[in-house]
Parts: C-alpha cells; structure tokens; sequence
C-alpha cells in the first residue's frame, strides 16, 4: 500500500483538495450520490437524497483522523470499501430520523451489501 505523499510535493493548487481526494483517486461525492439514488430508488423516497454532503464530510473526517479507515481506502478495495461504509451510514441514519423508510432497505444494506435489484 502507497503512504501518502509529503505536502512538499504536491502542487499548491492541490494542496486545498481534503486529505480523501488528495491520497487516493476516490471521488466521495460521487460514491455519495450513487449511495444516495440507490437509496431513493429502494425507499421510494427523496429523503437519503439531502444525506449526500453528510455521507461526503463524514467520510473526509473519518479517513483524517483513522488511520485504520485510511488504509482501508488506500488499499485496492478502497472504493468497494467506501460504497459499504456509505451504505452503512446512511442505512444507520435512515433509522434513526425515518425508521419506516429503513424498513424499506434489504437487511444486508446496513452491513454494506449491494442490492440485487437492477437500478
């Protein structure tokens, strides 16, 4: 697994990207909003649609300060990792603020599973 390169390298016009986009060639926002229409096609609602930039910022935050979750995206799976963790975010958060509509998830979503179903 590469270690991250030294800000010295990087060109000031990158050096304002968040650590996420900076590290790794993964694009949070747009795992985010495939999470999020996944999420609204399963439900039938536009609600997981507004947990887009909360999936972004927590996602950034987490792979700053855990250097388990770093590595995890670093490695060969980090953009399969990033889509299980996502689903399983905003699975927790659905249940929390609209119970019913968690319901409507397949069980294996909170644990980061994929749905079977075509989109």
């Amino acid at each position: 697994m590469p270690e991250p390169i030294p800000m010295a390298k990087i060109h000031p016009s990158l050096r304002e990207l968040p650590r996420l986009e900076r590290e790794t060639c993964l694009t949070p926002y747009v795992i985010a909003d495939a999470i999020c229409r996944e999420a609204r096609y399963l439900t039938g609602s536009d609600v997981p649609m507004g947990y887009e930039t909360w999936l972004v910022r927590r996602a950034r935050q987490l792979y700053a300060m855990n250097p388990g979750f770093n590595r995890r995206l670093r490695a060969d799976s980090g953009c399969d990792c990033l889509y299980a963790f996502l689903r399983h975010w905003i699975t927790a958060r659905l249940k929390r603020e609209h119970p019913r509509l968690a319901r409507q998830l397949p069980e294996s979503y909170a644990i980061g599973v994929a749905p079977s179903v075509t989109l």
